[in-house]
């Protein structure tokens, strides 16, 4: 599901006007420097730090809006 998200996602940024080459490059430059943990390693996170009410208030795709609570 990874690559399809991924194909969405370029395809919105070509629909706002970047560049397929730009878009290219910086999945390049991010490619095994940026690692994303998942939703259930952000809430861990996200306990252990002393936050009581963890919430998903937005989901699409791989991207996730959290709201946190101590």
């Amino acid at each position: 599901t990874d690559s399809i998200w991924r194909g969405l996602y370029h395809d919105s940024k070509m629909a706002e006007g970047i560049g397929k080459e730009e878009i290219v490059d910086k999945d390049i430059s991010i490619r095994g420097v940026l690692k994303p943990l998942s939703l259930s390693e952000n809430i861990s996170m996200l306990e252990q730090s002393g936050f009581k009410k963890i919430d998903v208030f937005a989901k699409w795709g791989s991207f996730a809006g959290l709201i946190a609570i101590k």
